[in-house]
């Protein structure tokens, strides 16, 4: 210990003895003080702090003439420029001097404050830095200093309220920054780590120290923040525990602000859209709206219903307090606006994880909202309606709730759509009491006062729904029934149309949708005034505004009307009707397509041609005259590209159900060949562009249906231009031929089927899929009914793009074909058999694009359909599929695939065969009597026999159980008449045409048998394959000029190629062409 040390600490000790007593303290002592600081150095910093210490705590600065502020500030200057680490020992020995309190640190000491400015802007400060910067929180620009440097991040904040809390006197707290923005940051991390005592001390600190305004803005400040994901239990609690009653918590809660923020985010909601499916039916129709068109869905909303669920348990259902009401009529609302949630909300935002606790919350919601429906009958609530004085709803929650909606409800115009949800909550407590009327107590008890619902049109509607099952049996509902249907008579100008007009039969057409079997029996209007409606009605469609906009809505309910009216008694419809509505259809449809934007109206006119065509024998005439223009407006529908891309902003129900619709007209009504291929371009677009599965489905199914038809002309077409090119000489003539060819769309979108695959397989669902697979799927229908030349060339330009690997690659990396219990059940329909599935039983031939698989999901639908392109594949792509499995490194792999094939492909392939075979006997033997075709199911055998001079030729085709994997083989047990050589010939060529050429066992048959007819009828083979006829059916055409001997063209032109000279293969001369005299022969 250095000799200063030791002086000083004596130092300490003798004015610590004089503690109390500063008197003691000599003037020595006190003439040292000033001279203290000069002592400090580097390693000598911390006994000069004590020695100030002791000093300070004795008190007798007080009371010295020498100004302590210099001394402190010399302390603070040595040791700022000695070591700045040690500023914060010496503050702290400062601030718990007595009477430092007196001095002003921002006047006093310059340079300290400076210092705790530039600390209160660290955010990363050490407990005893801590310790004195939040001694000092009751100066403005220091605390505002640390709050700001608590948003930094959320490490921040909570060391903030850990140092605030232990530190800082909370006493000299500021009101001058009593607002939210100031303290969110800090009192969100409170809210969501509120479990730990902590935290609630930070938030209820607050709440005690200014008004409670603030801290109910936190409530809604960390709720705004919050999401369905956030657990709200621990939140809860917390409340429950500040308040003094139970019921009090309600209180505590920013109700206000959230009445604002529902009614705010019900005016966004796209009523136009809604109207295709919601509680009230056409009925939305009578409010107004907003006419806002950022049209959105708020999940903030659904937050909100969670997190007051929190509190529903405090609910006094005894009580009829405001608050009371108003929680319950917001539970009413959120959980119906989540029932509009999912209707509208795009599916491309949708996050469906949600989908399981969204329902939950609207359960709960409801459940508490209709748990208040209890103590009351239907006639206090009617009497409410009626505006009924002298009923007395005090201390009755019930009557009390709907009583308030029915104010809400009292204005005939300008209704808003928060009073669509009135609405719908007023229903929700009709329905309920109405479920349990009967007859005679509805008749004996309920009085309606329509004259008084007659001014509030969106009530009596609300009447006319809950009361329907009522309709046919009082006489309650007559004469309004009677006088609303007069009304529509007496609308005449333009604004009454829109008005009056659509006020008047929106009410009208809820005595159509009484859901009632004596509906039927019922003349709901007069059959007279039926008549003069319909003249009503076609006047209003001939009007100026028609073609409006704003006309759109009484479209709708015009389509809508008439086509409830189909749904009854159709015999007894005017003649005035059928004409209206298939006019109504006609215009609808071509206005659906310039406004495509209003889908309601897509979808009632799709609705009216379904119930039209059903109906068609009551107004065959008129359906006849008008059918192909509806027809054609239809498929306009389907195939505007433009249109679709604009159902990608909504991609919700309203979207869905359109398609469906459109999807069910093209199953149950067939569109003719003329239209389709005027169409055919916009189809194959509609199949590779459109992100809508059930679009692309649409397409796919009408595409199957004319490439189907088209195909029978193209074969015709194809055989003449063949026909006609067949005796020319000029081998080089082949580029100039004409070819078949799979669409360039096909291939396109079978081009990139790796990439579809991916990662989309593993999603419910996805349109790169269904594009690549329905696409598959329609290059195999130009393979139905083809010739060989023409699959040839098909299968040629498959080859050159590789994609008949990928597909066939992509079905086994894709579909588990070992698993017995996944997919591979649903592949038959009988007890499974350990090794081929018997052809009646198996599945797998069997795919319909129009429905799929009827009760499985997208992923099981697109699995199975690779299991069908395999199979079809097998049918088609005998040979090459052969290769491909040839090809196959893996053998565990491959012996899978065989394994499956010959237990689920193979079988079906070799009888169809066998069943072809045998039904085309007459064909194959040309009707010779000399020759037959003997085929045998048990050996799996095709014979070709030969009978000459009461001597047998036979061919013999074996099939193996794994065909077209393995080969088949073609045999010649018995021969005559013909040499070794030429005989070899035929039965390699009709090998080859089944192995290396993808032909048919039925064309190979064919080759065959043909070759020894026309051997035997005196034609010459061809002196290179020594085949009369080749594979491709043609004769040996050119003749060789100088020894004359015969070759086919084709084979001609595979020598030319090989020599890389026009010469004789046998004689070695110049081979110059001539016309044979024979005509070759053409398949």
């Amino acid at each position: 210990m250095s000799q200063p040390d030791i002086a000083f600490r004596i130092i300490v000790l003798f004015i610590q003895s004089c503690s109390g007593k500063p008197d003691r303290i000599g003037s020595n002592v006190r003439n040292l003080m000033p001279n203290v600081p000069s002592f400090i150095e580097p390693i000598f910093i911390e006994t000069p702090i004590e020695v100030l210490s002791a000093f300070l705590d004795s008190g007798c600065h007080m009371k010295d003439t020498f100004s302590i502020k210099e001394l402190i500030g010399d302390f603070f200057f040595k040791i700022s420029a000695t070591d700045e680490s040690k500023i914060p020992l010496l503050l702290s020995v400062v601030g718990q001097a007595k009477g430092f309190d007196q001095f002003d640190v921002r006047a006093d000491f310059a340079d300290i404050y400076r210092y705790l400015l530039e600390l209160s802007t660290k955010d990363n400060i050490s407990e005893t830095e801590a310790a004195i910067i939040f001694s000092y929180t009751n100066d403005q620009v220091i605390f505002e200093n640390l709050i700001n440097t608590s948003k930094t991040n959320e490490e921040c904040g909570l060391k903030f309220i850990e140092y605030f809390l232990k530190y800082s006197n909370t006493d000299a707290l500021s009101q001058e920054n009593n607002n939210i923005s100031f303290y969110g940051d800090l009192f969100l991390i409170c809210w969501r780590n509120i479990e730990k005592p902590i935290y609630q001390d930070f938030l209820s600190l607050f709440a005690k120290k200014f008004s409670s305004v603030l801290f109910i803005e936190s409530v809604y400040q960390y709720t705004s923040n919050s999401s369905l994901k956030t657990d709200f239990s621990s939140v809860s609690k917390y409340l429950l525990s500040l308040a003094e009653y139970p019921n009090n918590v309600l209180k505590l809660l920013p109700l206000e602000k959230y009445f604002v923020v529902i009614k705010q985010a019900v005016e966004y909601i796209n009523l136009d859209l809604l109207t295709i499916a919601n509680p009230l039916e056409q009925n939305i129709f009578l409010v107004k709206g907003n006419s806002k068109e950022n049209f959105h869905l708020d999940l903030f909303l659904i937050t909100i219903g969670k997190f007051l669920l929190e509190f529903s348990d405090y609910l006094d259902s005894s009580e009829s307090n405001e608050i009371v009401i108003d929680i319950l009529i917001t539970f009413g609302i959120i959980a119906e606006y989540i029932h509009d949630y999912f209707f509208l909300q795009n599916n491309d935002n949708r996050l469906s994880v949600l989908d399981d606790q969204i329902l939950f919350v609207r359960t709960k919601l409801l459940t508490v909202f209709k748990n208040n429906i209890k103590g009351i009958n239907l006639s206090s609530l009617v009497s409410i309606m009626n505006e009924d004085q002298s009923i007395n709803i005090n201390n009755n929650l019930c009557l009390t709730v709907f009583s308030r909606l029915n104010k809400e409800m009292t204005k005939e115009s300008g209704l808003s759509n928060l009073e669509m949800y009135h609405a719908r909550l007023m229903k929700i407590y009709l329905d309920s009491l109405v479920e349990l009327e009967t007859s005679q107590s509805f008749e004996s008890d309920v009085v309606i006062n329509f004259n008084r619902l007659l001014s509030s049109p969106l009530k009596l509607s609300v009447v006319l729904l809950s009361f329907s099952k009522f309709y046919f049996t009082s006489n309650k509902f007559d004469r309004i029934r009677n006088y609303l249907s007069a009304e529509i008579l007496g609308v005449k100008s333009d604004t009454q149309i829109l008005e009056d007009g659509l006020k008047w039969l929106t009410l009208v057409i809820n005595f159509f949708n009484s859901g009632v079997d004596e509906q039927e029996n019922h003349e709901i209007i007069p059959f007279h005034r039926l008549n003069l409606i319909f003249n009503q009605l076609s006047k209003w469609l001939e009007s100026d505004i028609s073609y409006n906009e704003s006309f759109i809505s009484v479209r709708c309910q015009i389509t809508r009307f008439l086509n409830d009216l189909l749904h009854g008694n159709n015999e007894n419809l005017p003649d005035k009707f059928w004409g209206l509505a298939i006019h109504l259809c006609l215009d609808n449809l071509g206005i659906a397509q310039t406004e495509p934007n209003h889908l309601e109206l897509q979808y009632f006119t799709l609705k009216l041609f379904i119930s039209l065509n059903k109906a068609q024998k009551y107004h065959n005439d008129d359906w006849n005259e008008n059918r192909d223009s509806l027809y054609e407006e239809i498929l306009d529908l389907i195939a505007n590209d433009s249109n679709h891309l604009l159902d990608l902003d909504y991609n919700n129900q309203p979207v869905y159900l359109c398609h469906e619709l459109l999807k069910r007209i093209c199953n149950d009504y067939k569109f003719s060949a003329r239209l389709l291929n005027d169409k055919l371009t916009d189809l194959y677009t509609l199949l590779s562009n459109s992100k809508f599965i059930g679009l692309q489905r649409i397409g796919a199914s009408l595409l199957h249906e004319i490439i189907l038809t088209n195909q029978q002309d193209f074969v015709v077409e194809y055989q003449l231009q063949k026909s006609n090119l067949g005796s020319s000489d000029n081998l080089d003539q082949d580029d100039g031929l004409f070819k078949a060819e799979i669409p360039e769309k096909l291939i396109a979108s079978i081009q990139l089927i790796d990439n579809a695959f991916a990662d989309s397989i593993e999603f419910e669902t996805s349109h790169e899929v269904s594009k690549a697979l329905w696409s598959w799927y329609l290059i195999f229908d130009h393979f139905k009914n083809i010739t060989y030349s023409i699959r040839s060339e098909y299968v040629n330009q498959l080859k050159a793009g590789g994609y008949i690997d990928k597909l066939l690659n992509l079905i086994f990396e894709l579909v588990d074909v070992t698993n017995s219990s996944g997919i591979l059940k649903k592949l038959h329909t009988s007890e499974e058999s350990n090794y081929k599935i018997k052809p009646n039983d198996n599945l797998i031939q069997s795919y319909n694009i129009n429905h799929g698989i009827v009760g499985e999901p997208f992923k099981f639908e697109m699995k199975f359909l690779l299991l069908h392109l395999y199979y079809l594949s097998f049918q088609y792509l005998g040979s090459y599929v052969q290769s491909w499995f040839n090809s196959i490194r893996d053998r565990q792999l491959k012996q899978k695939i065989e394994k499956f094939s010959i237990k689920y492909v193979s079988p079906l392939i070799v009888h169809k065969i066998l069943e072809d075979v045998s039904k085309s006997k007459d064909k194959l033997t040309n009707k010779d009597e000399n020759m037959s075709i003997k085929v045998s199911s048990a050996a799996n055998e095709i014979k070709s026999v030969y009978l000459i001079d009461e001597q047998t030729m036979e061919m013999v085709i074996k099939i193996p159980d794994s065909y077209p994997l393995s080969n088949v083989s073609v045999e010649g047990p018995l021969r005559i008449g013909v040499k070794e050589n030429q005989w070899k010939a035929w039965l390699l060529a009709s090998q080859r045409i089944i192995s290396l050429t993808n032909g048919s066992i039925i064309e190979s048959i064919e080759l065959f048998n043909r070759n020894v007819n026309l051997h035997f009828s005196g034609f010459e083979d061809c002196a290179i394959c020594y085949s009369i006829l080749h594979q491709d059916h043609s004769l040996p055409s050119k003749t060789c000029p100088t020894c004359l001997n015969k070759f086919h063209a084709a084979c001609l032109y595979k020598w030319f190629k090989s020599s890389g000279a026009s010469t004789c293969p046998l004689c070695r001369s110049a081979f110059n062409f001539r016309t044979p005299k024979s005509v070759g022969l053409n398949a």
